[in-house]
Formats: C-alpha cells, structure tokens, sequence
C-alpha cells in the first residue's frame, strides 16, 4: 500500500484525481449508509432538517478516519491531526470575518439581486428558519464544522499536502482543490429540492470558505484553524437569522 500511495504522489494529476476519488467515496457511502439510519431512528425519535444531517455525518467521519489510517500507514498527524502553529487568531479571525461579510454581499448582488430576477423559478425552497436554534447550534455550527472539516480538509487535502509548492494565483492546488471540493459537497442541496439560485449562493459562499478554511489548514499545518474558520462562518452567516427570531422579528421571504 505504501508503495502504491508513493508512486501516486510522484504524480500531480494522480494525486489530485484519487483525493478526489477518496472525498467522493467517503462522502457516498457516507449518504447511503445515513439513508437506511436516519429511517429506522426515526421510528422512535423526532428528527429536523437539521439533526437528520446527524448520523451522515458520522459516518462521514468514520469512513474519513478510516481511509486516513489505511493510507497513511496509521497516522494522523500528517493529515492535520496537530497543534495549529505559526497562525495569530485574533488576526484570523478578522481576516475571516471580512471574507464572510464580503461573500455574503456579493454572493447576494450576484445570485439574490441578478440570477434569481432574470432567471426566476417557481421553487423559492431555502434552508428552514422556524426549527429549534439549538437544533442549528449543535448540529450545523458544531458537528458539521468539526465532520465536514475531517473530511476536506483532513483527507482530502491531507492526500494532496505533498503539492503545497504547486500554485496558481498564489495559492496551492492542494489548497484550490479542497475549497473547490468543499463548495462541490453542497450540491446535494439540489436533490433536497432547493432553489437553483438558492444552490448557487450556497456553492459560492461555502467555496470561499472553504479555500480560506485550506489556506489556513496548509499555513498551520493543522485541521484546527479551518474547523475555527467553519464554525465562525456558519455563526455569523446564521446569526441575525437568530437575532430576528429572539426578538420575534418577521423574517422576510427571499
């Protein structure tokens, strides 16, 4: 296995295409598994949009952990399983909050403002805003931070590590291929019946994060820095949604 791990490595579009192949493994099982759980739990507890997500997730997390230790001869601390280093979190922190405040305003120019009004669609189904906060807390700024990031920027860009010199626009392919990749895993938003200028926005906003998520994760040779990057985005993005509702303020329709 080693051998074979090795060889592939020595190429780049190799590297890149079984990274891939590992992802989209993981990430399928992952949903097929969750699709026989999820119906069987729901005979003795109530499930929401949100806490359904639960159980493929955890698998997701297994199966990612799992693939890890086979190829990298039973090791994590390649793959981002360490103590961050040489990263500032305050600076992060407002790095990343502009990221978030800028994607969520061109992203609302770009898909909300232009594609939604010269391509205008009957199914205006978004993510749902009356479900518990505390539903969204755990399973969405929690759990899908910490699985979600396990799987891009821990096995997936943890394959690709080895091609951190190789950059485009200054930035890595490794680093590139995981944001893309992220942005990619929410394409599943279209089978749930999601609306098309409602996917795109999400696509957009979740790409960004996730390349900013992979900058940092290469810069710190650490998952810990991209799971921070997640959680922050998935706070301040959900954030005057959960505002409005405390205060009982209506909120409008998109």
């Amino acid at each position: 296995m080693n051998t074979m791990i090795s060889k592939i490595k020595e190429n780049t579009f190799l590297s890149v295409l079984v990274a891939l192949f590992l992802g989209v493994f993981v990430f399928v099982i992952s949903s097929y598994l969750a699709s026989f759980t999820v119906p069987f739990v729901e005979q003795y507890v109530e499930l929401d949009f949100y806490t359904r997500t639960i159980f493929f997730k955890l698998y997701m997390v297994i199966l990612s952990l799992f693939t890890i230790w086979i190829v990298n001869n039973k090791t994590f601390t390649d793959y981002g399983f360490v103590k961050a280093k040489n990263i500032s979190y305050p600076k992060m922190t407002l790095i990343s909050i502009g990221f978030i405040i800028a994607t969520i305003v061109i992203g609302n120019i770009l898909f909300i403002g232009i594609f939604k009004q010269y391509f205008p669609t009957e199914n205006t189904k978004t993510f749902p805003t009356d479900l518990p906060i505390l539903s969204m807390i755990l399973a969405v700024w929690i759990w899908s931070s910490i699985t979600e990031e396990i799987l891009s920027r821990g096995l997936v860009q943890g394959f690709m590590n080895h091609l951190k010199d190789k950059k485009f626009l200054g930035l890595s392919i490794s680093v590139i291929f995981s944001g893309l990749f992220f942005g990619a895993m929410h394409l599943g938003l279209l089978k749930a019946g999601m609306a098309n200028w409602f996917v795109g926005f999400t696509l957009f906003n979740t790409t960004i994060m996730g390349t900013l998520a992979a900058y940092y994760r290469e810069k710190s040779k650490s998952i810990i820095p991209a799971i921070y990057i997640h959680i922050l985005f998935n706070i301040v993005g959900s954030a005057p949604l959960i505002i409005m509702r405390l205060l009982d303020i209506q909120i409008p329709t998109m």
